[in-house]
């Protein structure tokens, strides 16, 4: 009895076999890592994506809520260089962060929605009608 349990057993344990295990386990952990690094990959630019239509959308909306630009006094000599105009009130910060937080909007992945309409719904802008595309929703049911 003990020697055919040896026999049987005995091709589990050659060399040959150890290398398949060891190859396949380090093809695993190499598919792994690769996803893992893709994951990131996606979840990092999908994040940009939304960190840009978020700021350009409260662009528009400071925009379309301030007409008025301030005047430009003459600086220091020989810059002429313009600078980037800002939130710098943290009570503006604070109203347009809560206003955006309450709206939740879709994020727009397609180029040609987000140029007709920027996707933020503030609080001096009318919500208009967005034409979506439209989703298929399909439901299998199991008789089991």
């Amino acid at each position: 009895m003990l020697a055919f349990l040896v026999r049987s057993l005995r091709p589990c344990f050659t060399q040959a076999a150890f290398l398949k295990s060891k190859y396949w386990s380090h093809y695993i952990d190499i598919e792994r890592k690769l996803f893992d690094e893709t994951c990131t990959e996606h979840a990092k630019s999908f994040a940009k994506v939304c960190i840009q239509q978020f700021f350009e959308a409260m662009n528009k909306d400071m925009g379309m809520g301030h007409p008025h630009l301030p005047e430009k006094t003459p600086s220091e000599a020989g810059e002429e260089k313009e600078k980037l105009l800002g939130i710098t009130d943290q009570g503006t910060m604070n109203k347009l962060l809560k206003s955006w937080h309450k709206c939740k909007p879709p994020l727009c992945l397609h180029q040609e929605l987000f140029q007709n309409r920027n996707g933020w719904a503030g609080e001096s802008q009318p919500l208009g009608p967005v034409s979506l595309p439209k989703r298929e929703i399909i439901a299998y049911y199991s008789r089991v």
